[in-house]
């Protein structure tokens, strides 16, 4: 079963994946499963949330800053990796066509 599968995905790639695309598609428009949680206390105090206490109230502000911050740096790192492989593949791209030159020669 295995091995037809194999073969079956090889000789017909596009329509598997074709296939599997529908698929994720109709799942995704499946809606989520919504789970409710009742607690059950013998007082009737209030559950306290997080955004009442001042250390989760100062990391909102930090995170509010840092988060573009960190964003632009991953950003930056990105470019300068993808410049670097450009350029390695024009030198390369260069001396390749500089060696063609020279073997018609």
């Amino acid at each position: 079963m295995k091995k037809r599968s194999l073969e079956s995905i090889k000789k017909h790639p596009w329509q598997w994946t074709s296939g599997a695309a529908i698929l994720g598609w109709l799942l995704s428009r499946i809606p989520a499963r919504k789970k409710r949680i009742y607690i059950h206390t013998s007082t009737p105090t209030p559950v306290k949330s997080r955004d009442e206490r001042p250390l989760d109230k100062l990391w909102r502000e930090v995170w509010k800053i840092f988060k573009p911050l960190i964003a632009a740096y991953i950003a930056k790192l990105i470019a300068d990796q993808t410049k670097a492989t450009q350029t390695q593949r024009l030198k390369l791209k260069g001396k390749v066509m500089a060696e063609k030159a020279a073997c018609q020669n």
